[in-house]
C-alpha cells in the first residue's frame, strides 16, 4: 500500500511512501497516467456527496493513515492534506487532497499535471471575452486530440471549461501549484454545488476515501465569469437529456423458422462486410460471427450477459462488441438483413431489464 507524502521542490515529481517502507520520486505525468497515487481497497464503501464544500474541514492526516493501515516511519514528513465532512448516518468521511485533485482535474493525463504549473488551465484553453456570454476556447492540440477520444464523459472538455469559467475553480487549481512550490499537497476548495461519488474502506462510522469521481456541479452566478449560473455535467450518466445509444430495450430480433437465433452461412455472407472493420487499427481478436451469435442469443432469450455461453471470449468482449456496433449503427444494419432473410420466422422483442424474458411480437409485454 502506498501514500503520497508531498511534492518535490522542483514540482516535477511526487514523493511516494511505498509498501516496502521506502520513498520513491514519481513524475507527475507518470502518476497521472498510472492512476495509482493513494491507497485503494478491493471492497470500497460508496458515499454520494451532494452540496457545497463549505462544510468540509481539515482532518488529521494521521487518523486517515491509521484508518487505511499505514504507519509512517519516524522522521518521515507527511505534507499531504486531508479533508473531512459529516455524511449520512453519522458517517465521518475523510478525503485526501490528491483524491480531490484527481476528481477535479480531468482528463487527468493532461489536465492534472497542469495544476502543478503556474499557468495552470491557461496551458490548455482561454476565455474569449469577445463573445456574449464569454466562451471557453480549447486551443491545445494534444488536449483536443485526447478529449475527442473520450467516450465515458458527457463532454470531456467540461473540466477545463469549469476551470476557466469559475473564479474559485481557477483559484483552487492555482492553490495546488502554490502548495506544491512548498512541497505540499494542498487544495483550496472551490465554490458551487457538487455531486461527487466517493469510494473507500469503511471502519465503524468512518469512511477513508481512496477514489472520487466528479459527476456534476453548478457554478453560482457570482463565481462565474459569465455572470450566470452554469451547470456542468461531467459524466454522461448524470445528464438528464442523455439517450442511451446502446440499450437492448425495444430491439426486435428475427429468428429462424425453427426459432434459432444464430446466423446461417448464407446470412453471414451478407452480414460479414457490415461488421468488417473499416480501419486496420481496429484489429479483430475474436470471431465476429461468434460474437454476433452470442449477442442474438442474449437478446432473444433475455438471459444476463454473464450467462451467455461464449466461445473463449469474455463477457466484457461480448457486451463491448454490442455497444460499439449499436452506437455505430452497424447492429441495426445487421437486424435489417435478418428481417429480410427471416421474413417468415418468429419475432421477439428484447427488454432492458436483466434476466427478463423477451416478448414475442404477437404477445403483450
Amino acid at each position: 500500500m502506498e501514500w503520497a507524502l508531498g511534492v518535490s521542490l522542483d514540482t516535477s515529481s511526487i514523493e511516494v511512501f511505498t509498501s516496502n517502507e521506502g520513498i520513491e520520486h514519481r513524475r507527475i505525468e507518470e502518476i497521472a497516467s498510472e492512476r495509482l497515487k493513494v491507497p485503494r481497497t478491493t471492497k470500497p464503501y460508496r458515499v454520494l456527496y451532494e452540496g457545497g464544500l463549505s462544510s468540509w474541514s481539515l482532518s488529521d492526516p494521521d487518523e486517515y493513515l491509521a484508518g487505511i493501515g499505514i504507519e509512517l516511519p519516524e522522521g518521515c514528513l507527511n505534507r499531504h492534506e486531508v479533508f473531512k465532512f459529516m455524511g449520512n448516518d453519522d458517517l465521518t468521511v475523510h478525503v485526501p487532497a490528491l483524491v480531490l485533485m484527481r476528481a477535479f482535474f480531468k482528463p487527468s493525463a493532461l489536465l492534472f499535471p497542469a495544476a502543478f504549473k503556474i499557468t495552470g488551465p491557461d496551458l490548455l484553453a482561454y476565455v474569449d471575452y469577445g463573445q456574449t456570454p464569454p466562451t471557453v476556447v480549447v486551443d491545445n492540440p494534444a488536449y483536443t486530440r485526447h478529449y475527442s477520444r473520450c467516450r465515458e464523459s458527457a463532454a470531456p472538455n467540461k473540466p477545463v471549461e469549469w476551470l476557466q469559467l469559475s473564479k474559485s475553480a481557477r483559484k483552487a487549481m492555482h492553490s495546488v501549484y502554490l502548495a506544491a512550490s512548498t512541497g505540499a499537497l494542498r487544495l483550496h476548495l472551490p465554490l458551487g454545488d457538487f455531486r461527487i461519488a466517493l469510494h473507500g474502506p469503511r471502519l465503524g462510522n468512518r469512511v477513508f476515501v481512496t477514489t472520487a469521481t466528479l459527476i456534476a456541479m453548478t457554478i453560482p452566478a457570482e463565481d462565474s465569469v459569465t455572470g450566470m449560473r452554469e451547470t456542468m455535467i461531467f459524466h454522461s450518466m448524470a445528464d438528464p437529456q442523455r439517450k442511451a445509444k446502446a440499450s437492448v430495450a425495444g430491439i426486435k430480433v428475427p429468428l429462424q423458422l425453427d426459432g434459432a437465433s444464430s446466423v446461417s452461412d448464407q446470412e453471414w455472407q451478407l452480414i460479414e462486410p457490415i461488421l468488417t472493420p473499416r480501419r486496420k487499427a481496429q484489429s479483430v481478436i475474436h470471431s465476429r460471427r461468434d460474437l454476433l451469435d452470442a449477442i442474438l442469443l442474449k437478446l432473444s432469450s433475455g438471459i444476463w450477459w454473464a450467462k451467455v455461453p461464449t466461445k473463449g471470449f469474455k463477457t466484457t468482449d461480448l457486451s463491448w462488441a454490442f455497444r460499439r456496433w449499436k452506437a455505430d449503427g452497424l447492429f441495426d444494419q445487421v437486424l435489417e438483413v435478418l428481417r429480410i432473410t427471416r421474413a417468415d420466422g418468429p419475432l421477439v422483442e428484447s427488454v432492458a431489464r436483466r434476466g427478463r424474458k423477451p416478448v414475442m411480437a404477437n404477445e403483450k409485454a
